[in-house]
């Protein structure tokens, strides 16, 4: 599987990414801190490849839920509940309570329920919270956003150690990008992306 930075033939490179190498981002995680055994041995530019879904912060699972199978058909996996152990881009640890859906059609939707004070939070224009791609270089790639000034929000884990299963960053545009270890590919569409009678 491509990592969703990994240059594909035609794909047009913007500046910003033209001087940014894999090799130049392989020794450090996002924080520019190095990590061993990510030595990546190419000189090729990364592109970004595929977005498997976006991410909608709601008020409500359970409502959102039925509203959006009302209004648009879709279908859901079940409700996976969780106490997410994290690290801001600051390095500040928390443990937050995180309660999601995926639905059963692509392009893939994930609900996630509202949890002020954290990152997943409801506003007035839109709650439209993220954009996911898989990654085969979860370290490298959100390096790479770091570095194109789309800098390090949120990651999986506490202390010092580098992403495992997830990375968010935050453009200074407003978008927010989470990059997600591809390893987790087959767990989510086997556990999070079916009916749960399936």
């Amino acid at each position: 599987m491509a990592s969703p930075f990994e240059r594909r033939s035609g794909d047009r490179i913007p500046p910003v990414e033209a001087s940014l190498t894999r090799r130049s981002l392989a020794r450090s995680d996002p924080r520019g801190q190095a990590v061993r055994g990510t030595d990546i041995d190419s000189e090729e530019p990364m592109g970004l490849s595929e977005m498997f879904h976006v991410g909608i912060v709601v008020p409500d699972l359970d409502e959102a839920r039925v509203r959006f199978t009302e209004l648009f058909g879709v279908g859901w996996g079940p409700i996976a509940e969780h106490q997410l152990e994290l690290r801001d881009g600051d390095g500040n640890d928390m443990v937050v309570p995180n309660r999601i859906c995926f639905s059963t059609q692509a392009p893939r939707l994930e609900l996630i329920q509202e949890v002020p004070g954290t990152t997943w939070v409801c506003n007035e224009y839109s709650n439209l919270h993220h954009i996911g791609y898989y990654s085969d270089a979860l370290v490298a790639d959100s390096g790479h956003l770091t570095a194109a000034a789309c800098p390090l929000e949120l990651l999986d884990g506490l202390g010092d150690a580098a992403p495992n299963a997830f990375t968010y960053h935050r453009d200074p545009v407003g978008v927010r990008v989470e990059l997600v270890n591809a390893e987790m590919r087959s767990m989510m569409e086997q556990f999070l992306f079916r009916p749960p009678d399936a």
